[in-house]
């Protein structure tokens, strides 16, 4: 999977809301593909969102959510958030915070 960064999550955000409020949302197309390879996605990662088929991005979803269709804008939609929040949280489980920031009473 690609390297998580905030860029890389804002990206996934944005290439979402965009796919929804369009009525076409062929990513497939070179000059789209070229940007994501140059943004930091691997090749799995491109084909796994051809066919919504990562395996840690549909364990994110509740069980009778994981049947998505690569040909349904909505469930493209719901992979590509999801992926996002996913990556996220990856992002936010590696911030270590020193006690004395994390102990309330030192900040009171």
């Amino acid at each position: 999977m690609a390297k998580v960064s905030v860029e890389f999550i804002q990206a996934l955000r944005k290439a979402a809301d965009v796919f929804e409020q369009s009525s076409d949302y062929a990513w497939q197309h070179m000059n789209v593909i070229d940007e994501m390879l140059a943004f930091g996605f691997t090749i799995d990662d491109l084909k796994h969102l051809e066919q919504l088929s990562d395996a840690a991005i549909l364990s994110s979803l509740p069980v009778e959510e994981r049947n998505l269709h690569r040909l349904t804008k909505h469930d493209v939609v719901k992979y590509i958030r999801t992926w996002a929040t996913l990556l996220e949280n990856q992002l936010l489980n590696d911030i270590y915070l020193p006690q004395n920031i994390i102990n309330t009473e030192t900040i009171l």
